[in-house]
């Protein structure tokens, strides 16, 4: 729906419901998924979503949004008494989504938009606004938030001082800051994903290792880092696999030895930092050759890289371009971990799987039916069993039997070949066994069929 129709001035509720109709949804009252982005919005107009009380999903990107109205993301409700008249009243939103990058914003209108009943928000993009600074405690009415996204903004400082359990993706690219040393790391403990990119950051926030222990993605290229591991506590992010600290002032390759003990490491850029410049000729480092790009790679390998057994790209190029060989230890780290996952995990979850499939098959009533019928036949043939063989050696009798029903039968001989076969029709045992299946499904058993031996004769066709 985003660029249809003239200029929006002002989201009025007649203009939502106009909207509607051009795109083809449904009306305002079942509709989920609004998008009014690059329509030239200046400001809603109070009440403009009060029929939408199914939506969960607002997209109002690249206009020309100032101020917010109060009771903006609010429905109507009527509440009929018996004693008294209908009496409208305003409910929030289930708003689980809303975007409003790329407007006029500011932090004031952030602080009011956190306090109107957004409890269920789960993604926040705010990015390309007007935002300098950030309340400590704004989000504190977003408890499900999981994704906040503020790039492109002149953000200066920004501090979390209360909880946000369940936020896991904070991007913070193309500011104004220059530390995240008191952005309280504390209050993000389920924090995977950090992007703080093209800022003017001078030291590695070291709270990050003592308090994000799931954190999987760091993003720091394009600030002015030059010491990384004065602390030496990097190797506590034992899930980090993607690091990006290309762009910055690096200078002792030293100070990343903390990643020696980071197994789970898959895309790692060093590219433009001073320490990368000493493996090029040209002490630039940004066009090194096939030898230099070795060397370069045995180095990180043999001090850094050393338990990285499945990385798979180093700054931007695959591993295999290097030419590099792996030390022993990475596929000896490789397989070790692989056959941990395999009995830790796989040879467990199979086991509990196939109890559960054979505690599925005794509970379904089909297959309880077909056990009871093999009870029922094993049974029968104990029974069997036991009548025929009294204290007596069963495969003697056997043999008997069989001795005296062959001389029984005449033999003829096959005039070409001279072969005589004799074919057992159906044992005695087993017809019993027959007419009782029958029986028990209501056919009636033919009698005159009795167990019998033929002869028949084999055909020589050449």
């Amino acid at each position: 729906m985003s660029g249809q129709g003239a200029a929006l001035r002002v989201l009025t509720e007649e203009r939502v419901e106009q909207l509607l109709a051009l795109g083809r949804l449904p009306s305002a009252e079942k509709v989920k998924e609004l998008n009014v982005g690059e329509v030239g919005i200046d400001r809603f107009a109070p009440g403009c979503l009060h029929k939408c009380q199914s939506l969960f999903k607002l997209v109002a990107c690249k206009n020309n949004i100032e101020v917010l109205p109060k009771r903006l993301f609010t429905v109507k409700q009527e509440n009929e008494d018996e004693q008294s008249r209908k009496r409208p009243r305003t409910q929030p939103i289930k708003l689980t989504f809303l975007d409003l990058s790329y407007n006029k914003l500011s932090g004031d209108q952030l602080t009011k938009l956190c306090k109107w009943g957004l409890a269920n928000l789960i993604t926040l993009k705010l990015a390309g606004n007007q935002l300098k600074t950030i309340p400590p405690k704004v989000f504190h009415h977003l408890p499900h938030l999981r994704a906040l996204v503020l790039n492109e903004n002149q953000l200066e400082t920004i501090t979390f001082e209360s909880e946000l359990p369940n936020l896991n993706s904070l991007i913070l690219s193309d500011n104004k800051l220059k530390d995240l040393s008191n952005l309280g790391f504390q209050f993000l403990p389920g924090l995977k994903k950090l992007s703080a990119s093209k800022n003017s950051i001078k030291e590695f926030p070291s709270s990050i290792c003592d308090h994000c222990k799931l954190i999987a993605e760091i993003r720091l290229s394009k600030n002015q880092l030059v010491h990384v591991n004065e602390e030496n506590n990097l190797g506590k992010l034992e899930k980090l696999a993607v690091l990006d600290l290309s762009s910055n002032k690096i200078v002792n390759a030293h100070d990343l030895s903390g990643l020696q003990s980071c197994a789970a490491l898959l895309n790692v850029s060093f590219v433009n930092n001073p320490f990368v410049f000493e493996f090029s000729s040209n002490k630039q480092g940004l066009n090194l050759v096939n030898s230099q790009l070795k060397a370069y790679a045995d180095f990180l390998t043999s001090n850094v890289l050393v338990r990285a057994c499945r990385l798979r790209t180093l700054d931007g190029r695959p591993w295999a371009n290097y030419g590099a060989q792996l030390p022993s230890g990475w596929a000896k780290a490789d397989t070790n971990e692989r056959k941990k996952e395999l009995k830790g995990k796989e040879a467990p979850s199979l086991a509990a799987d196939n109890a559960n499939k054979n505690e599925e098959r005794k509970a379904h009533p089909v297959a309880k039916a077909k056990e009871s019928e093999k009870e029922e036949e094993e049974e029968e043939d104990d029974d069997d069993d036991n009548d025929v063989n009294d204290g007596v050696d069963l495969p003697a009798v056997k043999k008997q039997k069989l001795n005296e029903e062959t001389d029984s039968i005449p033999e003829r001989g096959n005039e070409r070949s001279g072969i005589i076969e004799l074919v057992h029709a159906e044992p005695e045992k087993k017809k019993k066994k027959k007419d009782k299946k029958k029986k028990s499904k209501g056919e009636k058993s033919d009698g005159s069929k009795s167990a019998s031996w033929a002869y028949s004769r084999s055909i020589d066709t050449w």
